[in-house]
């Protein structure tokens, strides 16, 4: 429930009683109530990509031309090493779209010892990682996405 809302700052409280603050958010509304807009392609989200030890997976609910096009994208580029699909079900972000209609990939790097605690911390981040992503990312999407 968000307990306080002004202009550039939000705060929300959990119903297990855990507070965030943020500038912006994003309303989630149960499925079955939103409808996919006219003309919508789809979408990439990027969710913990710059582990040093990168391994990206797809939840095996990913939009299958968009997972089978992100492999070959990493194959391309010779960076298939570092993609695989999830080896369990994820609710994320992505779900609600995909079930509204608007395809969603979900780019995550799932194994993240540090997610959610004090120690999720700058010099956890490699730059190598997220060459990697945001190069598989724009040849995804300069030979395959942008072009259908």
């Amino acid at each position: 429930r968000v307990v306080r809302w002004k202009p550039g700052q939000v705060e929300i409280r959990t119903a297990s009683g855990e507070t965030y603050r943020a500038r912006r958010v994003i309303l989630t509304v149960p499925v079955g109530v939103l409808k996919a807009p006219p003309g919508r392609r789809g979408g990439i989200l990027f969710d913990m990509i710059g582990d040093r030890s990168l391994g990206i997976t797809l939840p095996a609910d990913s939009p299958a031309v968009m997972a089978r096009d992100v492999f070959a994208a990493a194959e391309a580029l010779k960076l298939r090493k570092y993609f695989s699909y999830l080896d369990r079900n994820l609710i994320d972000d992505h779900a609600p779209l995909n079930a509204i209609g608007i395809p969603m990939i979900d780019i995550i790097d799932f194994d993240y010892p540090w997610w959610h605690t004090a120690d999720d911390t700058m010099d956890k981040i490699s730059a190598q990682s997220l060459q990697i992503v945001g190069s598989v990312a724009l040849y995804y999407l300069s030979e395959f996405a942008l072009k259908r």
